[in-house]
């Protein structure tokens, strides 16, 4: 996913939800951390440039679209590079990973420009968090998707096969929500506040007929789905169709 998204290198047919997939360059001078990054953020679909110094790092700035950025660096300082780097590309998410843990340390980050601040050790599912709403909040939104079926949210539009689905606001939410969890279980009153909202006074029934639309339209067979799977007693879970 790009705005500037690379969507030529998105697969749409793996079995794999993947989200946010970004040019994140990663400026941190200790080997073993940037190893970890490298890893971590592709295997969650981005596009991972390194640089162990401001001075390698620079170059790289104007393709990234989210730039984690330590703060102790050989030569320039993060906190320098972070100014220099919002002077330059003032919309341009940093994000700042630390062993500073201090809170005038976390001030000293944000006085610089920086979007977010997160200390290390940190969890990688946290962080991964904090990389989707910076992306975001940047106006990137999120491409999602599997076996041709592709959600792009900054557009709100759905694709199967490379066609246009025209989905309800109702319908394009209730595919997003399951989308997002592949394989967990949502039940009819999960989705009824999670898509229809607490103040909603019908019935779980409304739930069942937006499905049953929903399915329609992805030309998704209730008997055997390749998508949106009934959870007998329960509600509902969103699979992949299994690969030949």
């Amino acid at each position: 996913m790009f705005c500037r998204y690379a969507l030529e290198h998105y697969d749409s047919n793996t079995t794999t939800w993947g989200v946010t997939m970004a040019v994140i360059l990663v400026i941190e001078d200790d080997l073993a951390s940037r190893e970890l990054l490298e890893d971590a953020l592709s295997d969650q679909g981005h596009k991972v440039v390194l640089a162990a110094s401001g001075r390698e790092g620079m170059p790289h700035v104007s393709r990234a679209e989210l730039v984690i950025l330590d703060i102790m660096l050989p030569g320039q300082s993060g906190l320098e590079l972070a100014r220099n780097i919002r002077a330059a590309y003032p919309a341009l998410p940093i994000l700042m990973a630390s062993a500073l843990s201090a809170t005038h340390d976390k001030l000293a980050g944000f006085d610089t420009g920086a979007d977010d601040y997160i200390t290390k050790p940190y969890d990688l599912d946290e962080l991964g968090a904090r990389i989707t709403a910076l992306l975001r909040r940047a106006g990137l939104g999120e491409v999602v998707g599997c076996d041709g079926l592709i959600v792009r949210t900054r557009e709100r539009s759905v694709t199967l096969a490379g066609e246009p689905l025209e989905l309800t606001k109702l319908e394009y939410e209730l595919l997003l929500t399951l989308a997002r969890q592949p394989d967990a279980v949502f039940s009819r009153e999960h989705l009824l506040r999670d898509v229809w909202g607490r103040t909603f006074g019908g019935t779980e029934r409304v739930v069942d007929v937006a499905i049953a639309s929903l399915r329609k339209k992805l030309r998704d067979d209730p008997q055997t789905p390749s998508f949106i799977h009934s959870v007998r007693g329960v509600g509902y879970l969103f699979r992949c169709r299994p690969q030949g």
